[in-house]
């Protein structure tokens, strides 16, 4: 009942937290590019950011995530829109330590983005096409883990020209911590997450300086159900607040069958965005065989296009355990009766 009750109440207050934690300024800010988010999976969740671990795609979302990551992995993403955009996330995370007690996991990504063409009419008659925005930006993460939490930060370099001509560039930083309850009952059942993101200076194009958009989000995500054999079901909700701007809202959840360990599995996505411009609800699938795994997320764009998200994902060697199996710890006690069983409980307690 007191973990129920725990719940409930980190639940209500987390949105709380996020909504007022970015009060000052009205800031006009640049590199806009930085605010999406890459990963098929969340984006078709609402595009959630903080408190779910995402193996290479906590890259560009939460680093505290990398900590959790069972096995090297690559991520490569495609988002277009009917306005020209296009964006392009590739990202590679590797474990080091994987175990209960201590986890320990890098990653290295890199984002290019494209505004499309306008069209510049001069004065003397003629007119030339050219690109309004190309943009990047490189990452290099690190996610620690001990016990139940979990932190990351994630180093970036970003540079944007303008139209061609007018070119600026800016150093940051996204950290981010994500807290683990009760993690010797519920593994990762119940997970509170927190993320800065673009914390570093400024672009400036010529004379102009421009603020990176800088972003706190909180969330907390809860895995309802879980069955070995009839999947399980994780739901999450966050708020954030980007400089200049009042708080938004997320909510989203994911249905699946088959674990990370599993070489087969499936997924169905969806979510919604609440005081979002142009944004609504969203939904996606996806599709592990072996080592392989396609994501696609469809975001409903309710006043310029419609976004799509093309996903494709690698994992290499075997998977190694973040956390231990409920099942594990049962099986333990099979075929113990008796003092043996006590002896056992009376051990497992001297060693934690």
């Amino acid at each position: 009942m007191r973990r129920r009750l725990l719940i409930v109440l980190v639940g209500a207050a987390v949105p709380a937290l996020a909504a007022g934690l970015v009060r000052a300024g009205t800031a006009v800010t640049a590199a806009g590019f930085l605010r999406e988010n890459m990963s098929p999976r969340l984006v078709a969740m609402g595009g959630l950011k903080s408190s779910v671990p995402d193996g290479p795609g906590s890259v560009q979302s939460n680093p505290a995530g990398l900590s959790m990551t069972g096995r090297p992995e690559f991520q490569s993403t495609y988002l277009n829109s009917q306005v020209q955009s296009m964006t392009g996330f590739a990202a590679y995370a590797h474990p080091f330590f994987t175990n209960p007690r201590f986890g320990l996991g890098f990653g290295a990504g890199f984002i290019y983005h494209t505004a499309g063409n306008i069209d510049i009419n001069s004065i003397d008659g003629t007119s030339r096409s050219l690109n309004a925005e190309t943009s990047y930006a490189g990452l290099l993460s690190l996610g620690a883990r001990a016990g139940s939490i979990a932190v990351g930060v994630s180093p970036k370099f970003v540079r944007s020209t303008l139209v061609e001509q007018y070119s600026a560039r800016a150093f940051a930083a996204d950290v981010g911590a994500l807290i683990y309850f009760f993690p010797k009952t519920w593994k990762d059942r119940v997970v509170a997450g927190f993320l800065l993101q673009n914390l570093g200076t400024k672009l400036k194009y010529l004379s102009d300086e421009h603020d990176l958009p800088r972003t706190q989000v909180a969330g907390l995500s809860v895995r309802l159900w879980e069955h070995r054999d009839y999947g399980s079901l994780l739901w999450s909700w966050e708020a954030e607040r980007t400089l200049g701007e009042t708080g938004r809202y997320r909510f989203g959840g994911e249905y699946s069958v088959g674990a990370d360990a599993d070489p087969r599995a499936f997924f169905m996505r969806g979510g919604f965005r609440v005081h979002f411009d142009g944004e609504d609800y969203s939904f996606g699938v996806g599709i592990r065989e072996r080592n392989l795994e396609v994501s696609y997320a469809f975001v409903n764009g309710t006043e310029l296009s419609n976004l799509h998200r093309l996903g494709i994902g690698f994992r290499f060697g075997s998977y190694r355990k973040v956390l231990p199996e409920r099942d594990e710890v049962d099986d333990m006690f099979k075929g113990l009766e008796g003092s043996e069983r006590y002896r056992l409980l009376e051990l497992e307690k001297i060693r934690d």
